[in-house]
């Protein structure tokens, strides 16, 4: 193999771990442990024996075997699937470790076909699932929502939104903060701003007191209803470098959405 071609990999395995910008992991948050456990990551186990397994974005289990991600963490999964060959699939430890987390392969992969269609629009749902190969037991899946469930939350509502990935440290100086990349299931409460027909808008300002937010690698993240294990939006944007401000999250509680979902779990 050419020194050209390792280059390549590992620039694309780079890419993987920075790119989920639309996407995005939790900075001013708690590690979840074995806590909100039907939270994950999406992964590619590249054919190549030579390359270890990499994480991309996170998503998390509305059943046994549904896998719900952000459209754009799957389109960029099947990017890399196509670069680099492989298998797109899914892990459910606390913390990821190439080496040791088990590959849950996903038999196939589908992106809401609004996304596909207008990627760039507001008005499409950023959603895809990944079909695993095999049930996951012991794990008590995440529960979509009734339809309009967003619409019926006051401004100001405490959620939590839950994910892997970067964390960010502005404990010197909030003009030099640090993001690091630690792969762990992490959780936060985050404020309701706003809501619109595709989407919430929350305050993820982790300097507040016992409040956080999304960074990159939590896309493809569940933000759940206050007191519940139901989710009602997917992360997929934020708007700030440092990873706080605002996030804008796409709604999962829209007929359209929920449709689409159900058709894989008909149960959730």
């Amino acid at each position: 193999m050419t020194r050209r071609i390792l280059i390549l990999i590992a620039a694309l395995i780079a890419a993987a771990v920075f790119a989920c910008v639309p996407a995005q992991a939790i900075v001013g948050g708690q590690l979840a442990g074995d806590q909100y456990g039907a939270v994950g990551e999406v992964v590619l186990q590249p054919s190549n024996p030579s390359f270890p397994m990499f994480d991309l974005c996170s998503g998390f289990l509305i059943s046994p075997t549904v896998f719900v991600t952000a459209g754009h963490c799957a389109l960029e999964a099947l990017g890399d699937q196509a670069m680099l060959g492989g298998t797109i699939g899914a892990a459910l430890e606390p913390i990821f470790d190439p080496a040791h987390s088990t590959f849950r392969p996903a038999a196939s992969v589908f992106v809401h076909a609004d996304f596909l269609a207008n990627q760039l629009s507001y008005a499409s749902p950023d959603v895809a699932v990944l079909v695993l190969e095999h049930p996951v037991t012991g794990v008590e899946p995440i529960g979509l929502p009734a339809p309009g469930a967003a619409d019926r939350l006051a401004h100001g509502t405490q959620l939590t939104t839950v994910g892997y990935g970067f964390t960010r440290d502005c404990s010197t100086d909030l003009g030099h903060c640090q993001v690091s990349y630690d792969p762990a299931r992490r959780y936060a409460t985050e404020t309701l701003i706003s809501t619109s027909q595709w989407f919430i808008t929350v305050d993820q300002n982790p300097n507040a007191q016992g409040e956080g937010g999304i960074c990159r690698g939590d896309s493809g993240g569940p933000h759940l209803l206050p007191g519940t294990s139901t989710a009602f939006a997917v992360t997929t944007a934020f708007f700030s470098k440092w990873c706080w401000s605002t996030s804008r999250d796409s709604r999962l509680d829209t007929p359209g959405v929920l449709q689409f979902l159900r058709q894989f779990a008909p149960s959730a």
